[in-house]
């Protein structure tokens, strides 16, 4: 969680997962004799303390990976009309430039990955990597079906563009497309998915408590999902 360090709520709801594994250990949460998991609550820890999208050196690392990255330009320019450092999705001067993309791209080819699954605010819906196994899309509708009956039962939620307020479900499957997403690389060959929540994209905490509960159930229905046989 935390890429952008202005998305910080799903950093905590990843936390507390790890801190209930922890203390539960046998309650079968996850095969822990097969499987590891690692958490990062917050990848881009100066942009956490800033409450920034970018890095110091005014680069978004959700834009600096490797996948499309030479094609890649966004319509969103700096205050002089450029796209370039500090425009709001700047891809920066080369795939990996900076050390919180490093860090990631690090832990991806140090580890024996099985999937990925990274939390972003402040919108709804669950984004797919086109470089992910093929039957990624139908693991990842599996773990939206498991946390939204979850949740379902003990959130509610006025979801955007709609009237009403009903029980929490997840927004809906949406494809990455040709953009340099970190998770393009991270699930490459491999599962994984981007959850976007909800969040207040500031120093409000007022979406806190929410936003825990929903990435700490989304991410443990992502592990009764993609660890099946």
């Amino acid at each position: 969680a935390a890429t952008h360090g202005g998305e910080w709520e799903p950093g905590y709801g990843i936390f507390c997962l790890a801190q209930y594994i922890a203390k539960h250990r046998d309650e079968g949460i996850v095969d822990l004799s097969r499987y590891s998991l690692k958490i990062v609550p917050v990848l881009s820890p100066w942009a956490y303390d800033k409450i920034s999208r970018r890095t110091p050196d005014g680069v978004d690392p959700n834009r600096n990976s490797d996948f499309c990255w030479e094609e890649y330009k966004d319509h969103r320019t700096n205050k002089n009309g450029v796209y370039g450092p500090h425009a709001y999705a700047w891809k920066g001067d080369a795939p990996f430039c900076v050390p919180e993309t490093q860090t990631y791209k690090k832990i991806i080819d140090s580890n024996p990955i099985h999937c990925v699954v990274e939390f972003h605010c402040p919108v709804w819906f669950i984004s797919m990597p086109v470089t992910a196994r093929p039957e990624n899309v139908d693991l990842a509708e599996k773990a939206r079906w498991f946390a939204s009956q979850e949740l379902g039962k003990r959130c509610v939620f006025q979801p955007p563009h709609s009237p009403g307020i009903g029980h929490y479900t997840l927004g809906p499957l949406t494809w990455m497309g040709r953009t340099p997403f970190l998770l393009q690389y991270g699930a490459r060959g491999r599962y994984g998915m981007l959850v976007e929540l909800p969040g207040t994209f500031s120093a409000d905490s007022y979406a806190t408590l929410t936003v825990t509960e929903v990435a700490a159930t989304t991410a443990w229905a992502a592990i009764q999902s993609f660890t099946e046989d």
